[in-house]
């Protein structure tokens, strides 16, 4: 294996290396691996987003060997709560983590900008701050740089211009999560595509914003030390894990066949969607860069604490993405349950159509049903069903598999099927006509769907009194 740094040449140590824009290029070194494991390394353990984080930057530079593809994680927390200090602490592997000058990029970019970011972190981790400052596109920008290459373009003499290709993690902070970072700028909600290039990493329970263990320091102290020792200590790092790899490249390559065995370990349900897998794949490789540093005596850690803690946060993970279902069905399920919220009382009719005097309903969407106390139809109103019009459903749900998501639903208990049909026929107190549509019950997710009976599901048990749906 040879590895080209700016600088120096891993495995033909007599090279030399000429770069045409050497300021283009933020490979550095400065200080001691001592030191930068004492400042930098140490105080990250029992902090297992900054584990995850530190292990990504060294899983980063076996892309290439495992022949494995890139990807990204996403850190999300309001100001001042630790997300660009834990990417300056990924920064100082590579280079420096000044916050301006340093490896740490602003994410303050054009698309051919964002292009060549990529490129010039080829077989290394880049490191996006502040995706809030992305204005349009970020997640074709996701697209670009997990799949590793650029935008095909033509020369001026409509010959085709060879492509620009990389294999790269990323990661990135920001105080909003990719998915509501992509429906806000997009105006429509993220893809499963783009969710599982990049994921968001959830805060970690009953923390300090990234911080779970500050080592008797208060947090901003905390933080600030680390701001501190990027400054001094950088790059130090990854010069002692190239001259390790590239000497025991054989034994390295071995460990390619561990990503399977730790995404199994991981992932244990052969029933979870190939997206849910996918993902496990690239928290492998991280874990398996960071047990590589830790065996060579570069990360100041005991051996198994990058793949204790790459499970915590793959198991948190899982946990805020709601299961292990297909991201689309998920996504699906969700601007559903978002439209009911949002049009539950302005598009869904709610009396008989035939009655003269009823409410008018714009773009409606089907019918509402009450939910009440006792089964007594004065009784207080516990909840709603909706029978929503087919047509309704796959407007909402856009280009996503109708089947996967209805299946998601009914799994939750959220869609009351007719055995093995989805949709009911609607009662006639609403429609005489009596129209087949989708019967969702948003309170279905407290309880067991109902199937194979024409009898009206009963409200939650968690719910008392006891309600039935009118």
């Amino acid at each position: 294996m040879v590895y080209i740094a700016p600088d120096k040449v891993y495995g033909l140590p007599d090279a030399k290396v000429r770069l045409k824009n050497p300021a283009r290029y933020k490979i550095g070194r400065k200080g001691t691996l001592e030191k930068w494991q004492e400042t930098v390394a140490a105080p990250c353990l029992g902090n297992s987003r900054y584990v995850l984080a530190l292990s990504t930057a060294f899983g980063s530079v076996l892309l290439t060997p495992f022949a494995h593809e890139g990807g990204g994680f996403h850190y999300m927390t309001e100001s001042t709560r630790g997300k660009t200090t834990v990417l300056q602490v990924v920064a100082s592997v590579f280079g420096s983590g000044d916050d301006r000058e340093g490896y740490l990029q602003s994410a303050r970019t054009t698309d051919n900008g964002a292009e060549l970011l990529a490129y010039e972190h080829n077989d290394q981790c880049l490191c996006l701050d502040e995706i809030g400052l992305v204005k349009k596109g970020l997640g074709d920008m996701i697209y670009m740089f997990a799949n590793g290459q650029d935008k095909k373009r033509m020369r001026a003499n409509i010959e085709g211009r060879e492509r620009k290709t990389w294999r790269m993690f990323f990661q990135t902070s920001g105080e909003l999560t990719l998915s509501d970072k992509i429906a806000k700028d997009d105006d429509e909600a993220a893809t499963a595509g783009q969710l599982v290039r990049a994921i968001d990493i959830p805060l970690p329970k009953e923390a300090q914003g990234m911080y779970e263990n500050t080592h008797g320091k208060a947090p901003g102290r905390f933080a600030d030390d680390f701001k501190e020792a990027v400054l001094q200590n950088y790059g130090v790092a990854l010069d002692a894990f190239l001259d390790a790899v590239v000497n025991e490249y054989d034994s390295v390559l071995a460990k390619k066949a561990d990503i399977d065995r730790i995404a199994a370990d991981l992932m244990p349900d052969v029933n979870a969607d190939p997206q849910v897998l996918r993902a496990a794949k690239r928290f492998a490789v991280a874990a398996i860069g960071g047990e590589l540093a830790i065996s060579y005596g570069i990360l100041p850690w005991p051996a198994g604490a990058a793949l204790e803690a790459v499970k915590a946060v793959y198991a948190d993970w899982i946990v805020s993405r709601g299961g292990v279902a297909s991201g689309d069905a998920m996504i699906g399920t969700r601007l559903i349950l978002e439209a009911i919220d949002k049009h539950g009382h302005s598009r869904f009719q709610t009396a008989p159509v035939d009655v003269g005097d009823r409410m008018i309903v714009h773009s409606r969407m089907g019918f509402r049903e009450d939910m009440r106390v006792n089964d007594q139809r004065g009784g207080a109103i516990t909840g709603y069903r909706y029978w929503m019009d087919e047509a309704a459903f796959n407007e909402i749900i856009g280009k996503r598999d109708p089947k996967a998501v209805l299946d998601h639903m009914a799994e939750r208990g959220l869609l009351w099927k007719e055995g093995s049909r989805f949709t009911r026929k609607t009662p006639g107190a609403l429609d005489p006509d009596r129209k087949r549509r989708l019967c969702i019950v948003p309170a279905g997710r407290e309880q067991e769907a109902t199937t194979g009976t024409d009898e009206l599901p009963r409200a939650p048990a968690s719910q008392s009194p006891a309600a039935t749906v009118h």
